[in-house]
C-alpha cells in the first residue's frame, strides 16, 4: 500500500488565510454595525394602578337615548350654527372614596373627582364632533359639559367632584353645522362614554 503524504507549500496557505482572516473581520463588523443601529437612545417609564371603581353607574345610564328632536334644514344657515342643547346626566349611585383620615373612622368622608371621556365615530370635518348617520348630511352633534363647554369626542372632560352616596353628572348635546349645505334625514349617533376616577 502506498501512503501519498502530500506537504502544503507554506505559500500555499497565505491566499486562503487572507480570504478566511477578510470574511472574519467583515463579519465582526456587521456583528457591531447592527447592534450600534439597535442601541437606545432612552428609556420610558409607564406606571400606573388598577383600582376598584369608586362609584356604580345607574342603570338609567348605561343605554340611555337623548331625544335630539326634529329640527328644519332651514335652522341651519352657516357652518357653526346649532340648535338649542339637549341635557342629559349620567346617574352615579354608591360612591365612595374612603375617609379623610382612615385611621379615624369618624372622620368625613373624602370627596372624589372624575371625568368622563366620549369615544364614537366623528366627522371628517371636525374630530371633536360624533358623526351622524341615517341620512342627514351636513351637522354633527356637539357634547358640552353642564357650563357649556364642549367636551371633544376622545377626550377627558374638566373633573367634576364627586361626594359620597349619588352624584349626577349633567352634560348638553345639540347638532351643530359642519358643511355649507345641509341635507334631511334621520341623524342618529351612537357614544360610549367611560368614566376616569382622579
Amino acid at each position: 500500500m502506498t501512503v501519498c503524504n502530500k506537504t502544503l507549500h507554506p505559500n500555499l496557505l497565505t491566499p486562503m488565510t487572507t480570504r478566511l482572516t477578510s470574511l472574519s473581520l467583515l463579519a465582526s463588523a456587521l456583528a457591531l454595525g447592527s447592534t450600534f443601529a439597535h442601541a437606545a437612545d432612552g428609556t420610558i417609564a409607564f406606571e400606573g394602578k388598577l383600582i376598584a371603581a369608586a362609584c356604580t353607574v345607574d342603570n338609567s345610564s348605561t343605554n340611555m337615548k337623548v331625544d335630539m328632536g326634529s329640527v328644519s334644514t332651514t335652522a341651519f344657515k352657516a357652518v357653526g350654527d346649532t340648535t338649542s342643547p339637549k341635557s342629559f346626566q349620567l346617574k352615579l349611585t354608591n360612591c365612595d372614596f374612603g375617609l379623610t383620615d382612615p385611621d379615624d373612622p369618624d372622620s368625613a368622608p373624602k370627596v372624589g373627582k372624575a371625568t368622563v371621556r366620549f369615544d364614537g365615530t366623528t366627522t371628517t370635518e371636525d374630530p371633536s364632533l360624533l358623526a351622524v348617520v341615517g341620512g342627514a348630511q351636513g351637522v354633527g352633534i356637539e357634547l358640552a359639559d353642564a357650563t357649556g363647554a364642549r367636551v371633544p369626542v376622545a377626550s377627558d372632560s374638566p373633573g367634576m367632584t364627586l361626594t359620597k352616596g349619588e352624584n349626577v353628572l349633567n352634560f348638553r348635546a345639540r347638532y351643530i353645522q359642519t358643511q355649507d349645505a345641509v341635507t334631511a334625514g334621520a341623524a342618529n349617533s351612537t357614544a360610549q362614554f367611560t368614566l376616569n376616577y382622579q
